[in-house]
């Protein structure tokens, strides 16, 4: 799940670099998805509590997400005003938050590779040991 959420980070943070109305939204709803997988995955395998994981991955203001907080004036495809600004705003900080997301998820990854890799070498070394060990006889 940890490589899922690395890479559709990275797609999603990908889309554009200044996202218009359409963007914005969707990148926002793609980081609050991905948060709330990160969340439940976080809490799952106990890297730490909910007031660590706000810190580190902070939520997306809601109104930003949601899809009718802008309309399309009919001359300009990606309508005027306010809205489509706020939309657009949120594209903006949803593509930095995504590329938070997919280095969190990063290094969770590799520190989970880290820590198997270490179970792995003192399983060896225990394993060399106990064949190495003069053992009693009887």
């Amino acid at each position: 799940m940890i490589l899922r959420i690395k890479h559709q980070a990275e797609a999603a943070a990908s889309v554009s670099e200044q996202p218009g109305p359409e963007e914005g939204h969707e990148m926002a709803a793609a980081y609050d998805r991905l948060r709330n997988d990160a969340r439940e995955l976080n809490r799952r395998a106990g890297w730490g509590d909910d007031d660590q994981f706000e810190a580190e991955i902070p939520p997306l203001d809601a109104r930003s997400i949601g899809r009718e907080s802008y309309h399309y004036a009919s001359s300009d495809p990606y309508g005027g005003g306010r809205e489509a600004f706020e939309a657009a705003a949120a594209g903006r900080r949803a593509r930095v938050l995504l590329g938070q997301l997919a280095a969190w998820a990063a290094g969770h990854q590799e520190a989970f590779e880290v820590e198997e890799r270490l179970k792995a070498d003192a399983q060896e070394r225990a394993a060399k040991r106990a064949k190495s060990s003069p053992g009693f006889s009887a």
